[in-house]
């Protein structure tokens, strides 16, 4: 998952925490103090706000988590990569092809060809598992890669 629905995850559960210590606090201070009917109606409208405001930022954290996971659908998530030798003249397995797709398998796959004397780059889409031009075997190897994780 994304960086930005663990954050949102994390700070709900660190709102929930935090709300249901203060729900402890409130009911030790009202089981140890004799209220009058006044201090009664006071407590509770000031607990009444409390939930309200509460509520209302839980709300907008919901929202948020909503909207993340809504985007988290095309981010790309999906990756891989694999080094091999390009050329025969070249050892090493320095070039590489990367694959960068989303969960539906849509993205990109950028190849590297290293040589003795020149470096080329390709960058290819994807949609949805298939290419958009003809890939280099090393590149549906990357994209078969990407989509098994």
């Amino acid at each position: 998952m994304s960086t930005g629905f663990w954050v949102i995850l994390v700070v709900l559960t660190v709102v929930a925490a935090w709300l249901a210590w203060e729900v402890v606090n409130l009911k030790q201070t009202v089981s140890g103090v004799p209220l009058g009917d006044d201090e009664l109606y006071d407590l509770l409208h000031r607990i009444d706000n409390e939930l309200g405001l509460h509520n209302a930022a839980i709300a907008d954290l919901q929202q948020r988590l909503l909207h993340l996971e809504e985007r988290s659908v095309t981010s790309l998530r999906r990756t891989g990569v694999i080094s091999y030798d390009a050329y025969e003249d070249v050892g090493g397995a320095r070039s590489r092809s990367i694959a960068l797709l989303d969960d539906e398998g849509s993205g990109v796959v950028l190849s590297v060809l290293v040589s003795r004397t020149e470096t080329s780059f390709y960058l290819k889409r994807v949609a949805a598992g298939s290419p958009e031009e003809p890939l280099s075997p090393e590149e549906q190897a990357v994209i078969d890669r990407a989509l098994q994780h």
